[in-house]
């Protein structure tokens, strides 16, 4: 029974943030309990002891795929090679992006600042117009300047 509470419990700790960080201990525990439960034979019933080793193996999986996807996000920065002041190819443009479009997008507001969490993390947002009538545009490809005070240019990318 302490098996599948403390696997049980290691699982509602994989759901909350931050305290995720403490399902792992919780979840082998869970798992080292099930086994005592299942060797021993005054340590609790086989069905419990099984349950308790699924839940908490899984509860562990889950654990696992929660570190992996933070370091894959909290690193995919890492993957971007272009370098600061070079500006990057446009991407290739579909043939059925636009119908008949005469006038060019405008680009109606911008606006960019720092989040509050980090100083170092930046957003920026667009609103872009399309003043054609007949023209459709499934998705548009907006190139973005970093620059500072003086107008120098610190990096371009494509979003």
């Amino acid at each position: 029974m302490v098996a599948l509470t403390l696997a049980i419990g290691g699982i509602l700790l994989t759901i909350v943030p931050l305290l995720n960080l403490l399902a792992a201990p919780v979840l082998v525990a869970g798992f080292v309990c099930a086994l005592i439960g299942l060797i021993g034979r005054r340590h609790g019933g086989k069905g419990l002891s099984i349950a308790a080793l699924v839940t908490s193996a899984a509860g562990v999986l889950a654990v696992v795929l929660v570190v992996a996807s933070v370091l894959f996000v909290g690193f995919g920065s890492l993957w971007d090679q272009s370098a600061p002041g070079t500006e990057p190819a446009p991407p290739a443009a579909e043939e059925s992006a636009e119908h008949g479009a005469e006038h060019e997008l405008v680009t109606v507001e911008s606006a960019v600042g720092r989040t509050a969490f980090d100083e170092t993390f930046w957003w920026y947002a667009v609103v872009i117009d399309n003043p054609n009538d007949d023209a459709i545009f499934e998705d548009v490809d907006v190139l973005v300047h970093a620059v500072d005070p003086d107008g120098v240019v610190l990096d371009t990318g494509w979003d």
